[in-house]
């Protein structure tokens, strides 16, 4: 078991390495001080001001946040807003984080979420504000930042 870990840190190690740092804004309708999100990383995302996505495609997101608040246990979600409406975006995406992220998480103290995250080949194409929200059990407090996408077909 202590094998299987050693490679998922190095393949880790690796993968922030060589991850693009991407622009990011804070989410426009949570409070942004219970909660900073110090960097953005993902692959493939090569334009920093809007990352291009085909359907079908894997896409490694990682992102190192500082809450104020402790997390026992963490959920996310991901939103895109199509049409002036936040809708949930990526179906399949376990609600559960700590498969991402190292549970419980520390109050003022920074901590890494990475996953993996494969696009539906029916993701809907077109250009996308994507709001990532990483909230408690009870969705009283968040870590939340919103980018820019494009989905290609």
């Amino acid at each position: 078991m202590k094998f299987y870990y050693s490679i998922l840190i190095t393949f880790s190690l690796i993968f922030v390495t060589f991850a693009d740092v991407v622009n990011l804004s804070e989410c426009s309708d949570e409070d942004s001080k219970q909660c900073s999100v110090n960097e953005l990383r993902i692959t493939p995302c090569t334009n920093t001001e809007r990352c291009v996505f085909k359907r079908g495609e894997s896409v490694d997101v990682t992102f190192d946040f500082t809450p104020e608040f402790q997390f026992e246990s963490a959920k996310n979600k991901v939103f895109a807003k199509i049409n002036g409406e936040w809708v949930d975006w990526i179906g399949g995406l376990e609600e559960d984080a700590c498969g991402a992220v190292e549970c419980p998480v520390t109050s003022n103290s920074k901590s890494t979420y990475s996953k993996a995250i494969k696009l539906a080949k029916t993701t809907q194409a077109g250009k996308f504000d994507v709001k990532w929200k990483l909230y408690n059990a009870d969705d009283t407090q968040s870590c939340c930042f919103e980018l820019k996408v494009q989905v290609k077909k």
